[in-house]
């Protein structure tokens, strides 16, 4: 694969790192502070992921839950490994590893500056986010309520005392990077524990396919029509979303907030919150359970 890296300094505490369809921003704190230079090195360490699964697109293509015989597993690349754990754990028909490989790449990253001796690390990647938090550290992180929207108007108050690794990751129906089954704007869901950032990203795949309702202003094509080179050939994706009514935008975020609330009894996320339209929908407890969600 011949391509090269490019680090890039966003602010004092950020480093954005970008490698072919890779973009993360990276924040790495020591004991005394942000650590622009541990964070740098972070970015130069995630230049070799992508070489490392680069397979993976055309290993995993078409491969939905229950994962096949023929994926010889246990992989002996843990960010292979990860996502396909995080897809097994959320258990939707037809969502492949792929939809948990953005948040696999955050967590491979935040593992490694952990290891470098962080007290705190937060990598995202395209929305994405794993976090490493010291039992005194904490962190907050904005939610935005639509892509449409340039600024959180939501946030996520996570603390280390309560688990040192936390995944948030969130989808959308349309006009987010990838293909999805569903209509919300956007559907976040909060993990935490080891490897958590690729179990948040599938997580929140599987949230927003199941923010769905049979309508005639739904125009859902076959994947392959919107991206030939897609790993879910042959699956139904959301193309255009028309008028709906409200009884329509109430039946598509109940049916999104069951699922969810299907993960949190089941222990694989924390929470989940859903917007579309203008209405939400939370899962139970979420801001004892999962994390304070906070206006902005």
């Amino acid at each position: 694969m011949d391509m090269a890296g490019e680090l890039s300094r966003l602010n004092d505490r950020t480093i954005m790192a970008q490698y072919g369809p890779i973009s993360l921003t990276i924040q790495a704190w020591d004991p005394s502070g942000p650590d622009l230079a541990l964070a740098a090195r972070a970015g130069e360490y995630s230049f070799g992921i992508l070489p490392r699964i680069a397979r993976a697109r055309d290993l995993f293509r078409g491969k939905g839950v229950p994962l096949p015989d023929d994926l010889q597993r246990p992989f002996r690349e843990p960010v292979l490994e990860n996502m396909c754990t995080a897809v097994e754990a959320v258990a939707q028909p037809g969502l492949g590893p792929m939809a948990a490989v953005a948040g696999a790449v955050a967590d491979e990253v935040a593992q490694w500056l952990y290891r470098a001796g962080a007290v705190k690390a937060i990598v995202e990647n395209g929305g994405d986010i794993a976090l490493y938090l010291a039992p005194d550290q904490r962190a907050a992180v904005g939610v935005r309520t639509s892509l449409k929207d340039p600024y959180p108007r939501k946030c996520l108050e996570i603390s280390g005392q309560l688990s040192a690794w936390w995944g948030i990751a969130t989808s959308s129906g349309t006009g987010g990077r990838g293909l999805n089954r569903g209509l919300a704007e956007a559907a976040v869901c909060v993990a935490a524990g080891t490897g958590a950032g690729a179990l948040a990203d599938a997580a929140a795949t599987a949230v927003s396919n199941s923010c769905f309702v049979e309508s005639e202003a739904v125009q859902a094509v076959p994947a392959e029509c919107l991206d030939p080179e897609t790993d879910i050939p042959g699956i139904l994706v959301t193309a255009a979303i028309g008028d709906l009514t409200p009884e329509e935008i109430d039946a598509a975020l109940d049916n999104s907030r069951g699922f969810a609330q299907s993960l949190v009894d089941r222990e694989v996320i924390l929470g989940s919150y859903i917007f579309f339209r203008g209405k939400d929908r939370l899962t139970a407890g979420f801001a004892e359970v999962a994390a304070p969600l906070v206006d902005l």
